[in-house]
Formats: structure tokens, C-alpha cells, sequence
């Protein structure tokens, strides 16, 4: 299809480029949603943005960007597709943005992408935010400029006075540099102090805690020799501390600010187009999820999502409640009763009335929780944030204590020098960016590669990891079943034919897919037969009645001769009676058995999860050479998810919406090319590539991570003591410790980005 489509456009330039880059796109999923909601006002107005020349744009995050290839196929659009003006993809972030024409449209430009296999998800548009972040940006840098200037002129005085600038000359200079000083030490030293009082208020001891102490201890003594005319200013040192540090902080924050942002994501837990209807009238029209309000009443399809909470209105349907509750059994739901956000309509299409929206829903209330959770530091900064707790108590009392010695020698000023090179050069900054860089770089660089990491804590996490628990259709295998066997026990009172494709029209599980696309290819014609009471049990299979007589398609009740070792095998059953039995087959992925020997060498525990008959998943184990006795079949998703609980420093790795209960118990829960809407809520992590290579280099990331904020901490310490030492013994001044100081930090940003070896492999 997508060959067809370049071949028609005079694009097939994009296989040569494809051929240069040696990377392959993987297959397209065309994308069934609705975008007519990407040209309503209301979205438009929350999500499109304006550049610094006033062009409007929205912004979407791409899946499947792989190659240059992918970059000059996308930036091509424009030329084959009407009413864009252009389009920018960034892909270091896999983030497009469309431009339009006068009278383009928004919806055409999403259909366009999916249909070259790039599925798009609009990002929202945080104007406040951005507005905020632009001011607070120009303050920083106002705050450097001035405190850059001012320090070079005090240097070019300095320099006259270091010279021997004797009488009249001096004493003006000496002056000079003061009052050159002052919007330096009260402006652009603002946000030292600013920290510092605020983290005593909160008893908290704070890195900037001693660099205000330097700033005091410096300008009061400075102040006093000037007034005596005799001795160091220290007006130099103070404000190339100053300006130093702030050029260090406000770089480093643009380093942090390239790594993966959560917010970044935020609209994929809302990306969806839903069905309102137009009041007082039997008409529906599509707008996007974000804007449902209450008392709205919405249409939900067969097997789509409750996009809100409220009560049915139509006269019955059956819900999937697993991503709330982890329970997978269908739940029945009448008239008036409660349905809520994130669970799915089993039945027919419905309408129901919204009542609650947003964080007021019951999921909404769920990933408030986990917001909360996340914004917990990981535990390896909460010891980081103690240790330079300690470490700046440590240095202050050694300071006080160097100072005092040489007051009591009657050798004040050599005391206070030393003290002030002391607290300066040993200021723990570095340190307190030790684990926070080498996770963020890691965050970022992983997301490159197709790993989505939601925040620092997994990393951590990942490296107590003692168990791997996998999921066996679509992480072992392909998950592309293929019928190999039919055989007919008993003729069915209806069409068999027709039976099953009404029954699995409705269904998303790879196995429906297979019976769907074999009765495509074997019959000529196809009939939907009503029915009514269609539930869909997940990992189990789907029953309905039809013309009074109920039919399921699910696992088979009994063992049937003559089926292959290596199939999976379902039965058909009308009013309870096996009438027919469906083999069907699926590979092992080819490079499965490559990966599991190399996390075999990081996690030698590992099982197998899988809703599949227990034969053919204790075949699947001995393929892959996994103990047979942690080979377990035939399992629902309550069962997984009662498996995991159960399970400590687990991983589990799935790919569906019926993994998502366990995937949420794991101690870290990976996706794998599955849902995005679900697996972000329920999984730790989310690979857009299927596979176990991923998972490797997901084990290898985080450990060598570890290793990076480890060397990180041990160069900060080492730095601290040997500087510490040399201000000591005065071998410093408080102007190189100045200048030295701020070194340390840019040293553990090259250790951060460098990361190891191991890592520059992998990404």
C-alpha cells in the first residue's frame, strides 16, 4: 500500500534512501481514529502554537520514526498533499509540525501521516507554560549578562591593583570594584539566596547554603577592608563565583531540558476523537476527548473506551473493568447505571451521560496518584541529597574551625582567605547533579532508540531486578496466527462462517484477527448476523446470542487428537456443545533466541506468562530453553496479575490490553508494542519495537547508568577533597576557587553524556 502510494506521488526516491540508511520501517498500521476533531475551535485553541514570526502550527508525536528516510518522506508531504504549507520533524524527539495554508486542515494532514504509516498523537499546547519558561529564561540570562559585565570591568581594576596601583589610584579602584560589585552581589546573586532562606525555612540544608555563606562571609569582609583601606577585597572571587555559577546552572538546565519530559507525553492519555451528540437532535459529531463536558451525552462503539465517567443510557451492555480493577471478567451494566473513563464496552454500541471529566473521574483520580508517586525522587538522589547535606555541615564547621585557628595566631586575614577558597571550591553542586544528569541523559537517549521510559525511578529499579516473567503472543512470538487445521464435529443451526466472523468482528486479539483474514480468503461471501449479549472475555474469548441460540468461541474444553505440538487450538460451541475445532499456528520470533541467552546472563530466573493451552506454552519453553516447571498456560489476566503480585523484583513484559493488570503489579512492568494509551498508564515502560533485544539493552541501560552516577559521585568526591585540601593549605585563592569550582559541574556533564562504552553501543 505505502509502495503504491510513493510509487503515485514520484517518491520512490525514499527505498534508495531507505537502502543508504540500512534501516527497515516496520509494517503500517492504519489508524481507524477519527482526526475531524483536529479542526474544532476549541482544539485548536488549547493545541495549536505560533512561532516567533506569528505561523500557526500544531505539533504532533510520531510513532515508527526510524531513519532519514522516514524525515525526508514526512518533510515531502507538503508536495503531494494539499493545504500544507510545511512540515518539521525533529527527530531526536520523533516530533512533527504542520504548518498550514489559508484553507488547509488539520484532519487531512493527521490522515496523510497515518496513511504512510506514521500514527500521530497531538501534543498539547501549554501557552502559560511556555510563556513562563521563556520569561524565567530571559531572567537568567539578564542575571549572567550583568553579572558578566560587572565581573570582566572589576577584573580590568583588578588587575591594576594585583600590578602595585599605589595612592589616589588605589584607593578609587578599590572603591570602583565595590560599587561594581553591588548589582552583582544583590541581583544576580538573587536566586542563591532566594533557595537558601527557603530551604532553611523548610530546615532543610541546601547546596546554596554555603555559596551564600562565601557571598556574606566575602562582602562583609571585603567591606571592612575597604573601609580600613588594608587587605583582600574578594570582590573578584565573589562575583566570578557568581557568574560562573550561574552559567554552569543555566547550561545544565538546558541540558536537563533536552532529556524526556513527562508533560511531553500528556496527550497521549486523552489523544482520542469521541462522538458527542448535538443537542436536541439524533445527529452526532466527533470532537476530541479533552473537550467532553458534563452532561454531554457520548456514543461509544463496540469495543471502544468510556472517555468519561457517567451513567448508560442505553438498556444494557457488558464493561471491562480491568484497567481499574484488574478483575477481566465482563461486568453487566443496565440502564442508569455507573460506567467510568479507561473501561471498555463489551456490547453493542451505547450512549451514556457524562457526570465527571478529567481528574474528577475514577481513573483520573488513579493517575493523580501516580503523578504523586513520581515525583518522589528516586532513592539513590534522596542519599545524594543527604550526603551533601552532611558534606556541606562538614565543610562549614571545618571553615569556622580553619578560621579560628588563625584568629587565635593573630592571622585573621590568611584565616578568612583560606576559609573562603574552602567554601567556595568545595561546593557541592557537582555532586548534587551527579545522579540527576546520568539519569536524564539515559531518559532521553533511550526515547531516541524507541523506549519510553516514564521517570529516574525505574532506572533504579530496573537494577534490582531478579525475576522476568514474559508474556508468550506477541513478545515470544509474532503474534500473527495463521489457521492450520478446521475440523467440523457437528453442523452448526446458522452459517458457521458467519457465526465466527460476527463473533470476532468486534474482538482486537491476534487470534480473531487470524480467523478474520482466513474467512476473508476461503469465502466468498460474508454475512454479519445480529446478535445480542455479546461479552468479550479477555485472554479468554467472545460469546453472543444469536436467533436464540448462544455461541462462543473460546479455549477448547477437552483434548483433541491429531493436533500439532506447537499450535494453539480453540473451540467453537453452540448452546455449550463443541461443533468445531481451529487450529492455529505462530513463530517464534527470529531473534529470540539470540536475546534470551544474553539476559539469561543478567537474569538467569525467568517465565513464561501466557493465556495459551499449557502444551503449547510448555513447548514454547523448551524453544527457548526456559525451565518447564515456570512455563505457565492457560491463564487469565486476574491470574497474571495475582502471579505478580505475588512476585518480588519482578519484570514483566506484555503487549496487550489483557497484560495491563499485571504489567501495573510488576515491581517494573514493560510494554511492548502494544497499546499506547493503555500501556503508558499501566507499564513502567513502553517500547515501540516488538522483541526481546530491547529489553536487553532496556537491563544494560539502567546498570550502566548505575555505573556512570557512581563514577560521577566518586569524581565530585574526590574533586572536593583535593580542592578542600589545597585551600587548606593555601595553595588556592578564593578567585581560582572561583573559577575551579564551577569546573566540577561541566566535568560531570562530559561523564554524564560520554556515559560508557557499553552505552554508546547501544544507543
Amino acid at each position: 500500500m505505502v509502495y503504491e502510494y510513493l510509487s503515485g506521488k514520484q517518491l520512490l526516491n525514499y527505498y534508495q534512501l531507505r537502502e543508504t540508511e540500512g534501516k527497515l520501517a516496520e509494517p503500517v498500521v492504519l489508524d481507524k481514529n477519527n482526526f475531524a476533531y483536529l479542526d474544532s475551535a476549541e482544539f485548536m485553541q488549547s493545541f495549536c502554537r505560533s512561532n516567533h514570526q506569528g505561523q500557526q502550527y500544531l505539533e504532533f508525536y510520531l510513532e515508527g520514526i526510524h531513519c532519514l528516510a522516514c524525515l525526508w518522506l514526512i518533510e515531502k508531504i507538503p508536495t503531494f498533499t494539499e493545504g500544507i504549507e510545511k512540515v518539521q520533524l525533529d527527530m531526536s524527539k520523533s516530533l512533527a509540525k504542520v504548518f498550514l495554508k489559508e484553507k488547509g486542515s488539520y484532519a487531512h494532514a493527521a490522515r496523510t501521516l497515518s496513511s504512510i504509516g506514521h500514527k500521530p498523537h497531538p501534543i498539547l499546547a501549554d501557552q502559560d507554560r511556555e510563556r513562563l519558561r521563556t520569561k524565567e529564561e530571559r531572567q537568567d540570562l539578564m542575571k549572567i549578562g550583568i553579572a558578566g559585565a560587572f565581573f570582566g570591568n572589576i577584573m580590568l581594576l583588578s588587575v591594576s591593583i594585583y600590578a602595585g596601583v599605589e595612592g589616589y589610584w588605589l584607593n578609587n579602584f578599590r572603591w570602583m570594584t565595590f560599587i561594581l560589585a553591588l548589582p552583582v552581589l544583590l541581583y544576580s546573586a538573587y536566586p542563591f539566596y532566594k533557595n537558601a532562606f527557603t530551604s532553611l525555612k523548610r530546615k532543610v540544608i541546601s547546596i546554596d547554603l554555603p555559596i551564600v555563606l562565601a557571598l556574606f562571609i566575602g562582602t562583609a569582609t571585603g567591606l571592612a577592608h575597604l573601609i580600613d583601606e588594608t587587605g583582600d577585597l574578594y570582590f573578584d572571587s565573589l562575583t566570578a563565583l557568581i557568574f560562573l555559577l550561574l552559567s554552569a546552572r543555566y547550561l545544565l538546565k538546558k541540558a536537563q531540558q533536552a532529556g524526556l519530559s513527562p508533560d511531553s507525553l500528556s496527550a497521549f492519555y486523552q489523544n482520542k476523537s469521541v462522538y458527542k451528540q448535538i443537542k436536541n437532535t439524533q445527529q452526532f459529531t466527533a470532537i476530541h476527548s479533552k473537550f467532553i463536558k458534563i452532561n454531554d451525552v457520548i456514543k461509544v462503539p463496540s469495543g471502544a473506551y468510556f472517555p468519561a465517567d457517567g451513567k448508560l443510557i442505553s438498556p444494557s451492555t457488558y464493561s471491562d473493568h480491568a484497567l481499574l480493577t484488574g478483575e477481566s471478567h465482563p461486568i453487566t451494566l443496565l440502564k442508569d447505571q455507573a460506567v467510568y473513563q479507561g473501561t471498555k464496552n463489551l456490547g453493542a454500541e451505547v450512549l451514556f451521560l457524562v457526570n465527571r471529566i478529567g481528574m474528577e473521574t475514577k481513573l483520573g483520580k488513579i493517575i493523580q496518584d501516580v503523578k504523586k508517586g513520581w515525583q518522589q525522587k528516586p532513592q539513590i538522589i534522596q542519599k545524594t541529597d543527604r550526603l551533601a547535606k552532611y558534606f556541606v555541615l562538614t565543610v562549614t564547621a571545618l571553615s569556622i574551625g580553619l578560621f579560628i585557628t588563625f584568629l587565635i595566631q593573630d592571622k585573621a586575614a590568611i584565616g578568612m582567605q583560606r576559609a573562603l577558597a574552602l567554601i567556595i571550591v568545595t561546593c557541592p553542586c557537582a555532586l548534587g547533579l551527579a545522579a540527576p544528569l546520568a539519569l536524564l541523559n539515559t531518559l532521553r537517549k533511550a526515547s531516541m532508540k524507541g523506549i519510553f521510559i516514564k521517570n529516574e525511578n525505574v532506572l533504579e529499579k530496573l537494577t534490582q531486578i531478579t525475576r522476568l516473567f514474559l508474556d508468550k503472543t506477541g513478545t515470544l512470538t509474532y503474534g500473527n496466527f495463521a489457521v492450520s487445521q478446521w475440523v467440523n464435529l457437528k453442523k452448526s443451526k446458522q452459517p458457521l462462517t458467519d457465526v465466527i466472523y460476527s463473533l470476532e468482528q468486534f474482538s482486537n486479539h491476534p487470534i480473531a484477527y487470524a480467523l478474520i483474514n482466513y474467512l476473508a480468503q476461503h469465502s466468498t461471501h460474508l454475512n454479519k448476523i445480529p446478535m445480542i449479549n455479546f461479552t468479550e472475555k479477555l485472554g479468554t474469548g467472545v460469546a453472543a446470542e444469536i436467533n436464540g441460540d448462544h455461541y462462543s468461541i473460546r479455549r477448547l474444553d477437552q483434548k483433541v487428537a491429531d493436533l500439532n505440538e506447537n499450535s494453539s487450538t480453540i473451540g467453537v460451541y453452540e448452546n455449550r456443545q463443541l461443533i468445531s475445532y481451529i487450529e492455529l499456528q505462530d513463530s517464534l520470533r527470529h531473534d529470540i533466541l539470540n536475546s534470551m541467552q544474553k539476559i539469561k546472563k543478567l537474569i538467569p530466573d525467568i517465565s513464561i506468562l501466557s493465556g495459551d493451552q499449557q502444551k503449547v506454552v510448555d513447548q514454547m519453553a523448551k524453544k527457548i530453553a526456559t525451565d518447564p516447571a515456570q512455563a505457565y498456560g492457560e491463564l487469565t489476566p486476574n491470574q497474571k496479575k495475582e502471579i505478580m503480585k505475588k512476585a518480588d523484583y519482578a519484570l514483566m513484559v506484555g503487549d496487550g490490553a489483557n497484560d495491563a493488570p499485571a504489567l501495573s503489579y510488576a515491581h517494573v512492568g514493560v510494554a511492548v508494542k502494544g497499546s499506547v494509551d493503555i500501556s503508558l498508564r499501566a507499564a513502567d515502560v513502553y517500547l515501540t519495537k516488538p522483541g526481546l533485544e530491547s529489553i536487553y539493552e532496556l537491563i544494560v541501560l539502567a546498570h550502566e547508568t548505575m555505573k556512570v552516577m557512581h563514577r560521577n559521585f566518586a569524581f565530585s568526591l574526590c574533586y572536593n577533597i583535593i580542592g578542600g585540601g589545597l585551600a587548606i593549605a593555601g595553595l588556592i585563592t578564593p578567585l581560582a576557587a572561583a573559577i575551579l569550582m564551577p569546573l566540577s559541574s561541566f566535568t560531570v556533564l562530559i561523564s554524564s553524556y560520554t556515559g560508557t562504552k557499553t552505552m554508546q553501543r547501544i544507543l
